[in-house]
């Protein structure tokens, strides 16, 4: 029921050592009828290399508001908290399980005090 949004942003990473830094950089744009703004949105990440099949780190969300006109941070969403992913391969099939989950605090007034993400896909090379 709502408009639609394209979203544009480069993907940073840096591998220090074993820990892999990562920074999103989104700006988002409405599409439809009394959109005319567009909004800063950001992912950052940091994991340590333990294994292939555990990444320990922290991970932050945030989103900054419009360009144009930011608000007070208070009003702006923004979220941090521990992090774990990781590869599992599988015995039957070419691919691999990646996972990626985190629990998030709310860090502003805006956002909810605590959240939890996670992504499961499965990756096949071919």
């Amino acid at each position: 029921g709502g408009n639609d949004e394209v979203e544009f942003g480069p993907l940073i990473e840096n591998q220090i050592g074993p820990v892999v830094n990562t920074l999103n950089l989104i700006i988002a744009k409405e599409i439809g009828d009394d959109t005319d703004s567009y909004k800063l949105e950001y992912a950052l990440g940091s994991r340590w290399r333990l294994s292939p099949y555990f990444m320990p780190g922290v991970e932050a969300y945030g989103e900054a508001g419009e360009i144009r006109n930011f608000g007070a941070q208070r009003d702006e969403e923004h979220k941090i908290g521990p992090a774990a992913a990781g590869a599992i391969p599988l015995r039957i099939g070419p691919g691999k399980l990646h996972y990626q989950t985190s629990y998030l605090f709310g860090v502003t007034r805006a956002t909810p005090d605590r959240a939890f993400r996670w992504l499961l896909e499965y990756e096949m090379r071919f």
